[in-house]
């Protein structure tokens, strides 16, 4: 039966078992879900209460508290209006034509056919607009690797070739050969190595 189904004696009865121990009575029917979702609801703040209390009945809690600042601003007497750009204020004007009409990508892209390149640069809000299109310098732990980067490397490496081609034509190492480590000597021989392969490159691209 339903609490109110039941007789007068019966319900005073059932109230007073349960208000002893502070039981809260929820009618509920597991067949017509009825009072289902109240219970669930009830059972869940019951329990986040619980551990609310226990929380704050720790000694943890006035360390937290002690941090915390709740900040109430004044209200501002001041109406302060919103501020509508002129350009909306413009459009909403009864016979407004809007006479701009951005040119898309999509636009170019359907005129130009295959002649189109997507060029995202263009784009690009900078302080110099001609800069747009300078190459984007290549960073690598924190240096710029055009800042050691030499044009004249190639010229300075034939001209060090050279002086060197010079030197074992004079005999300057001759004397030092037999003084060498076998590392020096390894070396100097794939040197001569990467000399050999330079030339054979250099002479299959003439």
């Amino acid at each position: 039966k339903r609490p109110d189904q039941l007789a007068t004696e019966e319900t005073a009865l059932l109230e007073e078992t349960f208000k002893k121990d502070g039981t809260i009575v929820i009618p509920m029917s597991t067949l017509t879900q009825e009072g289902v979702s109240e219970v669930q609801n009830t059972a869940c703040d019951a329990l986040l209460a619980h551990r609310v209390e226990q929380k704050m009945s720790g000694n943890k809690v006035e360390n937290i508290v002690n941090r915390l600042h709740v900040a109430m601003p004044k209200a501002s007497q001041e109406l302060r209006a919103p501020h509508i750009p002129d350009a909306v204020l413009a459009k909403r004007q009864p016979g407004y034509v809007n006479t701009e009409i951005r040119k898309l990508e999509r636009d170019m892209e359907l005129e130009l056919g295959d002649d189109y390149i997507l060029d995202l640069k263009k784009h690009y809000e900078l302080k110099n607009p001609e800069e747009r299109y300078d190459d984007i310098p290549e960073i690598w732990e924190g240096h710029n690797i055009a800042d050691f980067v030499d044009p004249d490397i190639v010229a300075k490496l034939d001209e060090l070739e050279k002086e060197e081609a010079l030197l074992e034509e004079a005999g300057v190492y001759e004397s030092e050969e037999e003084d060498m480590t076998d590392e020096q000597r390894d070396i100097r021989e794939k040197a001569g190595l990467i000399r050999k392969e330079k030339a054979i490159i250099r002479h299959q691209h003439r």
